[in-house]
């Protein structure tokens, strides 16, 4: 029996699972939650031009204790 991994989220792929008769069953993530959450708020704001580019050492020394 092979696996086959197929990320969507879209109903026609579980139409077609149900057709060809294979069992559709979601994997459980072992990511955290609010992890997964940051992650996607991180491409999001990159997405939009939040970001602040650190070019030196002592830039990101700045950065860092500004937070």
């Amino acid at each position: 029996m092979e696996t086959v991994i197929i990320e969507t989220e879209g109903k026609k792929l579980k139409a077609l699972l149900s057709v060809l008769d294979i069992p559709f069953r979601k994997e459980k993530s072992s990511y955290n939650r609010k992890f997964v959450a940051k992650i996607r708020q991180a491409k999001c704001d990159v997405a939009d031009g939040r970001i602040t580019k650190v070019k030196t050492e002592s830039e990101l020394k700045e950065l860092l204790n500004s937070l």
